[in-house]
């Protein structure tokens, strides 16, 4: 199909529409958001690979320190104590 059978096309199709040239498009207005939420997942990604890290790590001192605490006979206020033999 030519550009004049498309632009007749059109009138005919919709006619209290202005007819606007088909190769003047309008320009994206989701451009900058699209390539803002793109670093900001990036962003997201990196930062939580470090939260990840950090939690692992905090477990495993928690893990230590109750083993420890095991191992001195501590016990935490509000648990009740094992009675000894």
């Amino acid at each position: 199909m030519t550009p004049e059978v498309i632009t007749l096309y059109r009138a005919k199709l919709f006619p209290t529409r202005p007819l606007r040239p088909l190769s003047r498009r309008r320009k994206s207005t989701w451009a900058g958001p699209k390539e803002e939420g793109r670093k900001l997942g990036e962003q997201k990604k990196k930062l939580y690979a470090e939260y990840r890290k950090a939690k692992a790590d905090m477990q495993e001192v928690t893990t230590i320190k109750a083993n420890i605490d095991y191992l001195l006979g501590y016990s935490e206020p509000g648990r009740k104590k094992e009675q000894e033999r």
